[in-house]
């Protein structure tokens, strides 16, 4: 068999042969993209650095030839909507800590680890987490479970609107609504 000239293959050959295997194919696809990825990292550069929106960009479009699926869209289209989202998420993540207040965060010098941090222990806070969560969802609306979920996650109201589809004034009035019910709510229930 003849040695593959990758010059000559479309993205979605390339995106074929990477997901059978062929990471040389890889490295000529991403060198076709990486023009695309750091244009859209560098449209986030005021809150993070561009090279790390950058890096999360690569790894989105590598997931994006891995899921591809080449009856149901073009290639191109496909990856520029995960590089997208991938460094949108996150610009979005970055940008949600930064707004954690100074005095909550320290160092790790600084945090004393009990003992008790074994696999045990954790899954036991994990499931009490989980079970937590679900007291909450039972207790609100659909769309109040949602607002209060993405609000948690560090979204604006602004960005929650955006996700949902209704006004600010809505996802305010949701997010009180929220509050107030889980105000008085005994969480041993």
């Amino acid at each position: 068999m003849g040695k593959i000239v990758f010059d000559n293959c479309s993205d979605e050959q390339l995106a074929l042969l990477v997901k059978s295997g062929d990471y040389k194919a890889f490295g000529f696809l991403l060198d076709r993209y990486m023009p695309y990825i750091v244009k859209s990292a560098s449209k986030y550069k005021s809150v993070i650095e561009t090279e790390d929106l950058a890096s999360e960009g690569v790894l989105s479009f590598y997931l994006a030839i891995k899921s591809f699926q080449p009856e149901k869209s073009s290639f191109k289209s496909f990856a520029y909507t995960c590089v997208e989202r991938g460094i949108l998420a996150q610009y979005r993540l970055t940008k949600a800590l930064k707004r954690v207040p100074a005095d909550l965060i320290s160092s790790i010098e600084d945090m004393e680890v009990p003992d008790e941090e074994n696999p045990e222990s954790m899954l036991i806070r994990k499931e009490n987490f989980k079970a937590l969560f679900s007291v909450v969802k039972s207790k609100l609306s659909d769309f109040e479970y949602l607002v209060f979920r993405e609000f948690i996650c560090g979204k604006s109201y602004k960005e929650i609107s955006e996700v949902t589809g209704k006004s600010q004034k809505s996802v305010d009035n949701a997010l009180r609504r929220a509050r107030e019910k889980l105000a008085g709510m005994s969480f041993t229930e």
